[in-house]
């Protein structure tokens, strides 16, 4: 027994239920087409509602960038979506005797590397397992606070 999954995807898109087919709707307004190599839909600048596809601004949040050139400049470039250029890593670290304790990379390499919420560090236990950390506070690349995840 299947899953049923329904898409609202305006006239331009229909899918059976009677297997994988796709099938498009041809209209003069439509931007929607089927290529050798995927789906593609055109957006149109202007707001959503009025036209457009609500593809009229700048944005970066949560490691998207939504009009920019790339993930590094301030650039602008219209209909263009680029990811951010985040890394995460996992550190070794060393946890202090100090209250509250301070968890410190130990194979940070101030020169290139960046200490991100959302890295993770682990504590070499001695007896051949890690206590693993998850970093949730930063500040000029030192861990302001972290959460345990467990021992394995």
């Amino acid at each position: 027994m299947g899953t049923r999954i329904e898409l609202d995807l305006a006239p331009e898109l229909n899918i059976s239920t009677d297997g994988v087919t796709i099938r498009t709707v041809t209209s003069s307004t439509s931007t929607f087409s089927i290529k050798e190599d995927g789906l593609y839909v055109s957006a149109r600048p202007g707001r959503d509602g009025e036209g457009g596809t609500g593809y009229d601004d700048y944005y970066t949040s949560e490691g998207v960038r939504l009009g920019y050139k790339d993930p590094y400049t301030t650039i602008t470039s219209q209909r263009r979506v680029t990811g951010m250029s985040y890394v995460h890593r996992l550190f070794d670290a060393t946890l202090s005797d100090d209250d509250p304790p301070v968890l410190t990379p130990s194979n940070f390499r101030s020169e290139i590397d960046l200490v991100l919420v959302g890295d993770m560090c682990r504590v070499d236990q001695g007896d051949g397992t890690f206590k693993y950390y998850l970093v949730i506070g930063t500040n000029n690349n030192v861990i302001t606070s972290y959460e345990e995840l467990g021992v394995w």
